[in-house]
């Protein structure tokens, strides 16, 4: 296997899980790991709630200990500006001490971002 191969792999993956008709579950071909003969994929499965966000692990996280650094459910989904950027606040990775908190930049790719800052953000956003 290469790279190639592996990235074709996925993106076929990806194609035939969002067209199986999961009722209520989003899922998702993650990391993988491969050698010249064979490649594993992570599956992940989350819930989907009833205003349609998807309950991923680092969501969970956020709801569990989010309040540890003073925010609420209710700042999961909500948009921000950042350095140039505007981000939506995605989730909390607890194991990551300085950049725990997970956000989405305008361009859909995924940031870890330190929580005094985005706490800074959300502020000025009222």
């Amino acid at each position: 296997m290469d790279r190639a191969k592996v990235k074709f792999i996925r993106e076929k993956l990806n194609t035939i899980l969002n067209n199986a008709g999961f009722s209520g579950v989003v899922a998702k071909v993650g990391n993988a790991t491969f050698t010249d003969d064979n490649v594993t994929f992570k599956l992940t499965f989350s819930d989907v709630g009833d205003d349609g966000t998807v309950k991923t692990q680092a969501y969970t996280d956020f709801v569990r200990y989010g309040f540890e650094h003073g925010l609420t459910e209710d700042d999961l989904g909500r948009s921000f500006n950042l350095g140039g950027y505007r981000y939506t606040l995605k989730g909390y990775k607890p194991r990551s001490r300085k950049y725990p908190m997970l956000a989405e930049r305008e361009d859909g790719k995924m940031y870890k971002l330190p929580t005094d800052s985005v706490k800074m953000a959300l502020s000025f956003e009222g």
